[in-house]
């Protein structure tokens, strides 16, 4: 017993062999796809009037009771004391550079951030973020990389 799927097969098959001649229709044209249409033009956005500004600035000053609120910055304070653990972290990364290049980094470090000639380490003057900063950034140039 045939499944329907294999009539066509069978056909076909039979065919190849010759006990059958059988007329195979041919693939019909697809129908032609219409063009998409186009996309509209973007329109500029129109400047707020007058009166759009004017009920802006009434409503902030509203809402701040009319002191000025400076825009909050994105970027930490670079002043910004370190914790234990990201002190931690920064001399540890000191420790993993070569012989060399804690050399480089100890006269870099102390030549950006006025560290005194007689203090024998630098370890206790990585205080602050920016600090971190400058390490991370020594650490990953020295091994290479391109810090941002």
């Amino acid at each position: 017993m045939l499944i329907d799927s294999e009539a066509p097969l069978k056909l076909y098959l039979e065919s190849l062999i010759g006990l059958r001649s059988v007329v195979f229709p041919l693939a019909s044209k697809p129908a032609p796809v219409a063009p998409p249409a186009p996309e509209p033009e973007p329109v500029a956005p129109s400047a707020p009037g007058p009166d759009a500004i004017e009920a802006a600035a009434e409503s902030l000053a509203a809402a701040t009771a009319g002191q000025v609120i400076p825009e909050p910055t994105t970027e930490p304070d670079p002043e910004t004391p370190l914790t234990d653990e990201q002190k931690a972290s920064a001399v540890e990364m000191v420790k993993q550079m070569t012989t060399e290049g804690r050399k480089a980094f100890t006269i870099a470090f102390r030549d950006a951030f006025n560290v005194p000639r007689e203090a024998r380490a630098v370890a206790p003057y990585i205080l602050q973020l920016k600090h971190l900063h400058f390490v991370d950034r020594f650490t990953v140039e020295a091994a290479g990389g391109v810090s941002p």
